[in-house]
């Protein structure tokens, strides 16, 4: 299990996906309102010429809204595969719960645990660097 628990995600993932879902969704559904605005019937098999445009860039927009959703799980996937194995505690949080290995045993702890930092003082990996 420890293997499948992996991090350090490229910072440019996640904006790259976002705007995707951003470029995708406003491509989508807002040539879909305008075709409304402008009178298009709904669930025709084929319509009227003056509105394929619209529908065009409507299917385009859907695909890249397609694009958007996938990409996080072919990141995942890779990230399985190639990706770094986390460590038991990736973000330095001071909570109980990190303070155990990852995955945890069945009791969590072998000792009592003595709690000496509030559970959200996170330690930035550069400052413990310094």
């Amino acid at each position: 299990m420890a293997e499948a628990d992996r991090a350090n995600v490229p910072g440019d993932v996640g904006p790259r996906e976002r705007g995707a879902d951003l470029l995708g969704f406003n491509l989508t559904f807002f040539p879909q309102f305008l075709l409304g605005y402008l009178g298009m019937p709904r669930r025709y098999h084929a319509y009227p010429p003056e509105f394929q445009a619209l529908n065009v860039l409507s299917t385009a927009g859907a695909t890249v809204l397609a694009i958007g959703y996938l990409m996080p799980v072919v990141y995942m996937l890779w990230s399985l595969k190639y990706g770094p194995i986390a460590g038991d505690n990736p973000w330095g949080a001071t909570g109980l719960e990190w303070k155990t290995t990852s995955p945890p045993p069945t009791l969590n702890f072998e000792e009592r645990v003595v709690v000496t930092e509030p559970p959200y003082a996170y330690v930035s990996r550069e400052a413990t660097r310094v």
